[in-house]
């Protein structure tokens, strides 16, 4: 089975979801003048069922706004939040599942 690429959630939501949930990992950047925003690929890894860390925070936040749903504050990747990635990924499945062969979500994160 393919597995969804990196980029594919921070890309398909666009810049201002990846802003946010880029500052939720590393926060506005400061300099001697007004703050900058910075846009990071915020996915570094695959991210699994037990997987936790500040990038699943950032995943249930893109989450939380695709889906208006409210999560769980935890940092940990739960069987909730696969099913959760998989309904996003049925969303966008002309974005992200039939160009990668699938027909329905994974769970996954690449």
């Amino acid at each position: 089975m393919k597995k969804i690429t990196p980029l594919l959630i921070s890309l398909l939501l666009g810049l201002t979801l990846t802003a946010i949930a880029a500052e939720i990992i590393i926060g506005p950047k400061k300099t001697n003048t007004a703050p900058v925003e910075t846009y990071e690929s915020i996915f570094t890894r695959a991210l699994t069922v037990g997987s936790s860390g500040q990038d699943v925070m950032a995943l249930k936040k893109i989450l939380s706004l695709e889906l208006g749903i409210t999560l769980d504050k935890t940092a940990t990747f739960t069987t909730n939040t696969a099913n959760d990635v998989k309904k996003l990924q049925e969303k966008y499945a002309v974005e992200i599942l039939i160009p990668n062969g699938l027909s329905a979500g994974t769970g996954y994160v690449e």
